[in-house]
């Protein structure tokens, strides 16, 4: 068994089953339910390294949800990954606002949910007190800004490059189908 835990909390039955293959291959043991309310409740028992929590669901949407964890002791310093199929730019601006550790596109690619799980596994390994204050002296005061500016603007740029290569494989097709039709009507003449 696995020593780490994952919670997935999504009203869709195909989001959890996706989010959990993609989690079992990156050697997690997961935890699934379909509500923040079910979620609260296993969570008096158990804790996960992370939480992966669906943005909008019935009753307890995922940023009442997320302000519950944050307000329970037991539950503030697990990380909270938003999964959402919005994809804008003042989208995830607005759930790191909020506390969320990351926002993860509905369904997550394999690259992005690893590269996310290695990131928050390096936050949890608490540095030396030195080095700590080695990154202190040496940041400015907006870090955190500038990361989260790049941050979506990284994620705006791979929409775009997403929406190019739709285009793209569109144009492709589409001169493919128009070459078959010359290919068969010139071998019918």
């Amino acid at each position: 068994m696995s020593d780490h835990l994952a919670l997935i909390i999504d009203d869709s039955r195909s989001a959890r089953y996706a989010l959990r293959k993609a989690l079992e291959v990156q050697g997690y043991t997961v935890a699934a339910t379909d509500s923040a309310r079910a979620a609260y409740g296993w969570l008096e028992e158990h804790t996960p390294q992370v939480i992966f929590m669906d943005h909008l669901m019935p009753e307890i949407d995922g940023f009442s949800a997320l302000q519950t964890l944050q307000a329970n002791a037991r539950t503030q310093a697990i990380p909270v990954v938003i999964c959402s199929s919005n994809d804008e730019a003042d989208f995830a601006a607005q759930a790191r606002q909020r506390g969320a550790a990351a926002v993860l596109p509905k369904p997550p690619e394999a690259g992005q949910l690893h590269a996310l799980l290695t990131r928050l596994a390096t936050a949890a390994t608490p540095p030396s007190v030195s080095a700590v204050q080695a990154v202190q002296a040496a940041a400015p005061a907006d870090m955190q800004q500038r990361i989260e500016q790049l941050e979506a603007r990284l994620h705006a740029l791979q929409q775009q490059h997403a929406q190019d290569m739709a285009a793209l494989r569109d144009e492709c097709a589409q001169a493919f189908e128009q070459l078959k039709q010359r290919l068969i009507r010139a071998l019918s003449a």
